[in-house]
């Protein structure tokens, strides 16, 4: 037996026994990377297949709130960058979200355009689990969509809506990806306002499912999160 067959299985195990600490099923598991199917990790956690990529690493540890280190067994990991500059953000992002935007920021905003290319980008970066380089964003976009929520004249209030949700969902999906539930619940309610505000059938889907998403995170959730996508989807 290698040493790296050695290493899939220790892996293997350790999402086994993490998922079953955190009382949730492999589907639940697999919907929370957002890349896995059931039987992929069941195949994983038997030793039958190889985490073969780091990709697969990040969002399984992502999906179950740990670092890769807490995975891999390796120290070096456990210092993940990606990890350190997330957690890092996430006071800010609570403080924006809290205060709605209204906080002390004197960069000139940028523009409505410029924001939907950046949420854009951020949802590329999220789906690769690019934590280090997302982070970061995730503040400036959200000030700048809450600016201009409050600033925009007439013509175009619904457009400053409409981005702003995007950025609130990305920011909750990035959010709940890296364990942030409660948070990542309010950055969710404020994705739905917008949707509300914009009165569009598909932004209020996205926020819905967001929130049917973090429920999944909490034990015996679930009769909620399923009766959240089912009257959306009425």
């Amino acid at each position: 037996m290698t040493d790296e067959h050695d290493t899939d299985r220790y892996i293997g195990q350790r999402v086994r026994a993490i998922r079953a600490r955190r009382g949730i099923t492999q589907q639940v598991l697999a919907d929370r990377t957002g890349i896995l199917s059931r039987g992929a990790i069941a195949k994983y956690e038997n030793g039958e297949r190889p985490v073969d990529s780091r990709r697969t690493l990040l969002a399984l540890a992502q999906a179950l709130g740990v670092t890769t280190g807490d995975l891999t067994g390796h120290e070096q990991d456990k210092l993940d960058p990606a990890t350190a500059g997330f957690h890092a953000v996430v006071p800010d992002l609570e403080t924006v979200l809290w205060a709605r935007g209204n906080v002390t920021d004197t960069r000139p905003p940028r523009t409505l355009d410029q924001l939907a290319a950046d949420t854009q980008r951020a949802t590329t970066l999220r789906n690769d689990c690019d934590y280090a380089t997302l982070g970061p964003m995730l503040v400036p976009m959200l000030t700048d969509a809450y600016r201009h929520v409050h600033e925009a004249d007439a013509e175009h209030t619904q457009r400053a809506w409409d981005v702003l949700g995007s950025v609130a969902y990305g920011v909750a999906s990035a959010l709940r990806a890296r364990g942030y539930y409660a948070l990542a619940w309010t950055a969710a309610a404020e994705a739905e306002r917008a949707a509300n505000h914009v009165g569009s059938a598909a932004p209020n889907a996205a926020a819905a499912f967001s929130r049917a998403q973090i429920m999944l995170s909490r034990p015996g959730a679930l009769p909620a999160a399923l009766a959240t996508t089912m009257q959306t989807a009425e």
